[in-house]
């Protein structure tokens, strides 16, 4: 009886593990129903085809519209590459390539001299006769009267090719060292379109050049002498007459042989020899002619033009003086064509030339700067 109970107790054991196992089994099978149909949705594709696709094409980058500018760039980039290579080319050489280039000895360099106003020029030549601008002046009056002992140059030129390369300043340096020397000097302004001895020099109320030429004042009175610049001064001045004619005339001729009978030293301060012929018509009355470079200011054109002008007239350019100009303002590359760099020179002229015709009873219309600068005298 025992024995009975007890296998009926097991029997019914077993039949309730039984009824709360299946509870778990359907739940079990039915979450995993849930996964399966969870995947087999995110299988199955929820779009349609509306219509066929058709071949595309690139719409960006625009290589087009990128490679214009890159095959612009390349081209400026090689058009500045040989802008550069040009000017360096057209440089004027300095020093020993100088005198290779051009077949004329380079005997000098003056430095800038430290002044603000071209009036104190003078005042700081006499005030520092060891400055180094005095010295290179002193070599060079060395390098121009040493060579010709028995008979060294009297009238010396003083020009360059262009405007503001130094040639004034060249010329008074000079002629101070030149005093120095105990030689009586005498400094002319030929310049006298320009007339930039008024910025070193007071002007001298009795006249200059022009003055002396017709003769109605005696010389004498006509020369500026300072106590601090051992050196007697001619002014320029202005002149209704063509300034090359003047030059070219007798009376500049017999003035000349009348000056060499007077001082040891003449030395003359021209027009640049690109800008009008005024230089080339004082260089047939000279002994020596020396030409101021500036490398800053000069191009290789304009030096071999300007030596080509001096060779048409049978003069030769004795010696070249490399004159520094610091940060001065260039000049307009004019290299023998354009006139530039030249247009004080032709305002003067053709005020001259306006002036000639109305004394004449002829009208002449204005002309401008720009208009001046096409014309061919």
């Amino acid at each position: 009886m025992i024995a009975q109970n007890a296998r009926v107790t097991a029997e019914l054991r077993q039949i309730e593990r039984d009824a709360r196992a299946i509870p778990l089994l359907q739940e079990t099978f039915i979450s995993r129903l849930e996964e399966a149909a969870v995947q087999l949705g995110a299988q199955t594709p929820d779009s349609r085809i509306i219509s066929a696709a058709t071949p595309g094409k690139q719409v960006a980058p625009r290589s087009g519209l990128i490679m214009f500018p890159r095959v612009f760039a390349r081209a400026a980039l090689g058009q500045g590459i040989v802008l550069v290579r040009q000017i360096r080319q057209s440089a004027v050489p300095i020093g020993a390539d100088l005198e290779l280039a051009t077949s004329v000895p380079v005997l000098g360099r003056l430095p800038l001299a430290p002044i603000r106003q071209r009036s104190q020029l003078v005042g700081y030549l006499s005030t520092y006769p060891t400055s180094p601008l005095s010295e290179a002046a002193r070599n060079l009056q060395t390098s121009v009267l040493s060579p010709y002992a028995d008979a060294p140059p009297q009238v010396i030129l003083c020009t360059s090719s262009v405007p503001d390369e130094g040639k004034t300043k060249m010329s008074i340096a000079l002629a101070q060292s030149m005093a120095g020397l105990g030689r009586s000097v005498l400094l002319l302004e030929a310049d006298i379109r320009s007339l930039s001895f008024r910025a070193y020099f007071p002007d001298n109320p009795n006249g200059g050049l022009v003055t002396a030429l017709t003769g109605g004042t005696p010389l004498g009175n006509l020369l500026r002498t300072n106590t601090r610049f051992s050196v007697s001064v001619l002014m320029g001045e202005r002149s209704t007459r063509s300034a090359t004619d003047t030059f070219s005339s007798s009376r500049f001729h017999d003035l000349m042989q009348r000056l060499r009978a007077d001082c040891d030293n003449i030395l003359i301060d021209s027009p640049p020899v690109l800008a009008i012929p005024d230089a080339r018509a004082i260089g047939q009355a000279c002994d020596a002619i020396i030409l101021s470079v500036a490398p800053a200011t000069t191009s290789r054109a304009q030096l071999a033009q300007a030596l080509r002008e001096f060779s048409s007239v049978n003069l030769q350019v004795t010696v070249l003086v490399i004159s520094d100009l610091g940060s001065a303002r260039k000049q307009t590359k004019a290299g023998g064509q354009s006139y530039g760099a030249y247009a004080r020179y032709y305002n003067v002229r053709l005020s001259s030339r306006r002036s000639s015709a109305s004394c004449a009873g002829l009208r002449i219309p204005a002309l401008s700067a720009g208009n001046a600068r096409h014309l061919r005298w």
